[in-house]
């Protein structure tokens, strides 16, 4: 039995959607141009993550972690711990590893650029031995789609941290460390990803099995 490309009850859904759009002017105030990759990504943020709810939460975490171990994965790093914090009750969490730091001097093209990535190159013109990704998304979904979010490299004696709220630099810190790698914690805005059902088991069961 074939299924009716047409019925009288879709034409009248489709007569009432076309008399409620004619109701609107349509003229080039109608046309929006979203100029910059925050407003892109806060506009339709269902274009970056999986959803707007538990999903697309864990998403947007692991995508955090995986950036991280990336950074450990860098030619000639020194480093070998990664570790996250989540806080339960506010759903705040944060990343910490040990290895050799984005760039200073790129790294607000790095958080706030969507075609900005150390991974477009290929073969032994790359500086990674292994990347989760490649087209450097994940991180700026993360600082676009956070009420509130900071950012730290460490590298060269030296570091720079920046403040995020709404995906806006609020605020911009430099000065010299002994340390090396990256520091970053976000609190996902939850106007835009409902995260009132992610818990702690959700983050670390992935991280298990991604330890493996």
């Amino acid at each position: 039995r074939s299924t009716p490309l047409y019925s009288s009850a879709a034409s009248d859904v489709y007569k009432r959607q076309e008399v409620d759009h004619m109701a609107r002017k349509y003229d080039a105030s109608s046309i929006i141009v979203l100029e910059n990759d925050r407003d892109k990504v806060r506009n339709n943020p269902s274009m970056y993550v999986p959803d707007t709810y538990r999903l697309g939460w864990g998403h947007i975490a692991f995508e955090v972690c995986d950036n991280s171990t990336d950074e450990l994965s860098v030619k000639g790093s020194v480093g070998s711990h990664l570790d996250v914090t989540f806080d339960e009750s506010t759903k705040e969490f944060s990343v910490r590893d040990d290895g050799s730091g984005v760039p200073l001097e790129k790294l607000l093209d790095v958080l706030t650029k969507l075609a900005a990535s150390g991974k477009f190159h290929n073969g032994e013109n790359s500086a990674y031995l292994t990347t989760a990704g490649r087209w450097g998304h994940g991180l700026k979904t993360a600082v676009f789609l956070s009420k509130t979010c900071e950012f730290t490299s460490m590298r060269d004696g030296k570091y720079l941290k920046y403040v995020f709220k709404d995906g806006n630099v609020v605020k911009k810190e430099e000065g010299k460390s002994d340390k090396h790698g990256t520091y970053s914690k976000y609190l996902i805005d939850p106007a835009i990803i409902d995260s009132s059902e992610v818990t702690y088991k959700d983050i670390y069961d992935r991280l298990s099995d991604k330890s493996y």
